[in-house]
């Protein structure tokens, strides 16, 4: 589930589906832990994208980086590191670009 769905099903649940949180008035405690975990799972996946770029590096595995790079983008658009992987991600493409053009020359 992407984020953003994560937090419309929990902002669904507070507004309709959880009438004891209201009156509990518990709903700003609800929301800071979805802010908290949604933070965490973020630092997670920034994580496992900077070790996959770790174990995939060289050019002939800049299509894969980049395709990484940008679902992370996709996922977490308000990313403190967005400036970061878009880099990347522009970065990797023009090296698969480099790549795919000297192949296709070899075979004319």
């Amino acid at each position: 589930m992407r984020p953003a769905e994560v937090t419309e099903v929990c902002r669904t649940y507070l507004d309709g589906g959880n009438p004891a949180g209201r009156v509990l008035g518990r709903k700003k405690e609800i929301e800071e832990r979805l802010r908290s975990s949604l933070h965490a799972r973020e630092g997670h996946e920034f994580d496992a994208l900077r070790k996959f770029r770790d174990e995939h590096k060289g050019e002939d595995q800049a299509r894969q980086r980049e395709e990484q790079a940008r679902v992370f983008r996709e996922r977490w658009p308000g990313s403190e590191h967005h400036a970061l992987v878009r880099t990347w991600e522009d970065d990797d493409r023009v090296l698969a670009q480099a790549r795919r053009a000297r192949r296709t020359a070899r075979r004319l």
